[in-house]
């Protein structure tokens, strides 16, 4: 009743679904009247949304080329990537460095663990700059903690002794993110869809720590296809407690060409028309 509401009132010309159950209802009952539908699927292995209403809808948009080899529909099944803001591709890594005071012979990292944060990733960053700011007065941090993990990360982060370490810093939430981003040599962080289209878009050489708290273990399998690609470093949360994420740290630290090798691999899987794309095919499905 409440997604017959829903359309009767909004009268819409497509809908469409981005996963998760909660598409599931309105996608299946708008498909019934005959109202166009389609599907984005952002991660590598599609979740169980997807795989139930594949065969409902006239079209499937895909951010993995991979992605298609799970799917058994009739319908086109495109590779268009994610829509993302139009601040990940217009600002330059040298004019980003200049705004936020950078100099060139700086290497400079950011790191973050998700709009909630993870305390595991936060603990481990925190011992990854406290073994490179000791090798090297050449390596800026800026570690994004979350709120929820916020306190006890600013504890660590004073018994580590980095408080009084101008080249490492620790906040909360990171508000310039693509700013940030431009900037970074390197970038760690989690390995959700849309993060992972923001680096191959802006070209970054990234290590990837993958949730292993989400649905269908899902970030794993984006983290992997980048990895086997030779497009990022994969380092699973377990091997945390390990120090392997420090090794990884540092391999890349003296290792420019390996650098490269990332920045050029994490670009094939960029797409830089996806909002365009994705746009006309709306225009498309619906014939407006």
């Amino acid at each position: 009743k409440e997604t017959t509401r829903i359309l009767d009132e909004f009268q819409p010309d497509i809908v469409i679904g981005t996963g998760g159950y909660v598409c599931w209802p309105i996608m299946a009952a708008a498909a019934r009247r005959g109202i166009p539908t389609a599907l984005h699927e952002s991660n590598a292995k599609p979740g169980l949304a997807i795989q139930l209403l594949q065969k409902r809808v006239r079209r499937i948009w895909v951010n993995f080329e991979e992605t298609k080899a799970h799917l058994r529909t009739g319908c086109p099944i495109c590779h268009v990537g994610n829509p993302l803001r139009s601040e990940f591709s217009t600002l330059s890594k040298e004019e980003a460095r200049r705004r936020l005071g950078i100099g060139a012979d700086e290497f400079f990292v950011l790191s973050f663990g998700g709009s909630q944060g993870a305390e595991a990733v936060n603990e481990a960053m925190l011992k990854v700059m406290k073994a490179m700011t000791a090798e090297s007065s050449k390596v800026r941090f800026l570690h994004a903690s979350g709120t929820r993990d916020g306190e006890e990360t600013k504890r660590l982060f004073a018994e580590l002794g980095l408080e009084g370490i101008p080249s490492c810093t620790l906040t909360e939430y990171i508000y310039d993110m693509p700013v940030q981003m431009a900037a970074a040599d390197l970038i760690i962080s989690r390995a959700g869809a849309m993060t992972l289209s923001e680096l191959a878009l802006m070209k970054k050489a990234a290590i990837l720590i993958p949730s292993p708290y989400v649905a269908a273990n899902h970030q794993y399998y984006n983290a992997k296809a980048l990895a086997d690609a030779d497009a990022a470093v994969l380092v699973e949360e377990s091997t945390l407690k390990d120090g392997k994420l420090t090794r990884a740290v540092r391999e890349l630290l003296g290792n420019s060409e390996k650098i490269k090798s990332l920045e050029k691999h994490i670009e094939g899987f960029a797409r830089a028309e996806a909002n365009r794309e994705i746009w006309e095919q709306i225009l498309e499905i619906t014939g407006k």
